[in-house]
């Protein structure tokens, strides 16, 4: 994501961004297997389904939020790389978050 918000700043080749776009696109969307599994291994039994629903309830929020606020980006900064470093940050922040997912205790599902 920072390579890529780096192309559109500095205007490299549409061949190098799409690449670029390919790649990211690729471990943006390996990441949801995972995610799932997660999700299910961590929520109490009785309460996997509304779990689940919780989770895509705040992804399918941000998927209505994010073109919003990274037009505001562009149109405030005058280039699209602002918000791809915005989703390059909040990329990170997410991979340090679940680094600090502990197991589920025994005897809460």
């Amino acid at each position: 994501m920072l390579s890529m918000a780096y192309a559109v700043e500095t205007r490299c080749s549409s061949t190098v961004i799409t690449i670029l776009y390919l790649t990211s696109g690729f471990f943006a969307f390996g990441v949801w297997p995972p995610y799932y599994a997660l999700l299910g291994d961590l929520a109490p039994k009785g309460i996997v389904g509304t779990t689940f629903g919780l989770a895509n309830l705040i992804g399918f929020l941000s998927s209505w939020v994010a073109p919003v606020f990274t037009g505001w980006i562009k149109d405030t900064t005058g280039s699209f790389a602002g918000g791809i470093y915005v989703a390059a940050f909040m990329l990170m922040a997410g991979v340090i978050l679940i680094l600090a997912v502990k197991k589920r205790p025994k005897g809460l599902g």
